[in-house]
């Protein structure tokens, strides 16, 4: 579970893109985040995987504040690809998808792990195609 409390964020100190933001995320599920262009998506997710830090307000995993826990910990829980990235030429979106478990060591339950993630995301039928002949969306 993932909680956000009176969120905001700014990246000009005089205006706050996000303002007040609190929701809450259900463990288990998978949720979608909807938005135009500009509209704080990626900047909530930026906040959320903690790449940005939140003006204002608490972000919470778990019940546990964000800002307390080690990113090893947080990384057993969240992870993120973002569309922009570098990958090198020869991967597989099962490897890919893979690499949000290099934390673990049970190889098992890993597979299991990366099959429930290619099957939630309808990308099973994908997951030996190669990330950089796929389009970016």
């Amino acid at each position: 579970m993932i909680k956000l409390e009176n969120v905001s964020f700014s990246y000009q100190k005089e205006r706050d893109f996000i303002k007040d933001l609190s929701l809450e995320f259900e463990g288990g599920k998978i949720t979608t985040i909807l938005g135009p262009n500009g509209s704080g998506k990626s900047t909530l997710l930026h906040m959320i995987s903690t790449y940005l830090k939140p003006k204002s307000g608490k972000i919470y995993l778990n019940d546990m504040d964000l800002k307390k826990l080690k990113q090893k910990e947080i990384a057993k829980y969240i992870s993120c690809v973002y569309q922009e990235h570098e990958s090198p030429d020869d991967i597989t979106v099962r490897d890919l998808v893979s690499f949000g478990r290099n934390i673990y060591t049970n190889k098992d339950e890993n597979e299991k792990m990366i099959d429930f993630a290619l099957d939630a995301t309808g990308i099973s039928d994908i997951q030996n195609k190669k990330v950089n002949n796929l389009s970016g969306g």
